[in-house]
């Protein structure tokens, strides 16, 4: 059973094709509701995400006990912050043998957890843990989880590839999608104050937060794009940019797979991580400062030829690394079926 959001362009839906090709049978429920809540619902919606009980409106909790007059191998859930403590002794009592897990793509401590309390009533009827950063490891032990493993995040090779671009296409100097952060806002404001072109697509947060909105708005594409959108964007882009979220305390994120296996030349935060995933220089590059930021912008909008070889050699580290989805979740099952043989 695999529990999560299932739009299109959601990396969660990725992951669940992919796992659909790795194993025999894959029951799907979906975390989030046909209809999107409006009015007093939506205002509702928005106070118990904040207190760290997100409304489960599409019912996941009941589908999910509905579900277990079925004996499941592994209940695997990718959306834990909907699903309660109760759900799961509810699952374990009536099915013993069925191995519970939790995917957990966000960080839920510290500046979320007030948004996670539900999952973390929860952590200790899990069987086991994946989590996307390794302090989560020792944080989610003492909440009295069974068992923690780190995974590293990455790429659909469906929807993540190059693609060739119809006439007339909009193309992009420097691209960047992605939500509001301090940081981001800032050292996309130096790029466009020394008049380099920079398209960002995002929330409102762009707008209500941002100190340099003004600056900014002339080249925002509001909503985001997703899915074949995105990746079309990234592939009329000659440099796209990736920011790692500090208040979720990121040190990888799934851009930093998807970029370059769009053969999209990547220009990222330089941290302890990212340049042993691809070769600085070679596959990809990376920065430490403003400064350095801007020298590489200005550097490889002019040389294209070098940019380009950059690109395809991060796409080639991307496809021979088993930096996609399906291999990722291939290393995850095998390490769920040898835990549920223990």
């Amino acid at each position: 059973m695999y529990v999560g959001e299932l739009w299109e362009g959601s990396t969660s839906k990725m992951r669940f094709n992919a796992m659909c090709g790795l194993c025999d049978k894959v029951t799907a429920i979906d975390i989030l509701p046909l209809r999107t809540p409006k009015g007093l619902k939506r205002l509702a919606s928005r106070v118990a995400h904040r207190l760290g009980f997100p409304i489960d409106h599409a019912a996941a909790n009941r589908k999910i006990l509905d579900e277990n007059n079925e004996s499941y191998d592994i209940i695997w859930i990718d959306a834990p912050r909907f699903i309660s403590a109760g759900t799961l002794i509810n699952v374990r009592s009536k099915h013993p043998e069925s191995f519970l897990v939790s995917f957990i793509m966000d960080d839920p401590f510290p500046v979320q957890g007030a948004r996670w309390r539900r999952f973390l009533r929860a952590v200790p009827y899990y069987d086991l843990h994946f989590v996307a950063r390794d302090k989560n490891i020792p944080e989610l032990r003492k909440m009295g989880a069974k068992q923690v493993y780190r995974f590293y995040k990455g790429f659909d090779p469906e929807v993540h590839r190059p693609l060739t671009l119809s006439p007339g296409a909009p193309s992009y100097d420097v691209f960047f999608p992605g939500r509001w952060e301090q940081k981001r806002e800032a050292d996309i404001a130096l790029l466009l104050r020394k008049g380099i072109s920079v398209t960002i697509t995002g929330g409102s947060d762009w707008k209500r937060k941002g100190r340099f909105w003004k600056l900014i708005k002339k080249t925002f594409i509001n909503g985001g794009v997703f899915g074949q959108d995105y990746t079309m964007a990234l592939v009329s882009s000659k440099i796209a940019l990736c920011f790692y979220s500090k208040w979720n305390r990121d040190k990888e994120n799934s851009r930093m797979y998807e970029i370059p296996a769009c053969e999209t030349f990547m220009l990222a935060e330089r941290n302890n991580e990212n340049i042993n995933m691809f070769q600085e220089g070679k596959e990809a590059e990376f920065f430490s400062s403003q400064e350095e930021l801007l020298q590489k912008v200005r550097y490889y909008l002019t040389h294209s030829e070098q940019r380009q070889c950059i690109a395809a050699a991060g796409r080639e580290r991307c496809l021979t690394s088993g930096y996609s989805y399906r291999e990722r979740l291939n290393w995850m099952l095998r390490i769920v079926c040898e835990s549920k043989k223990k």
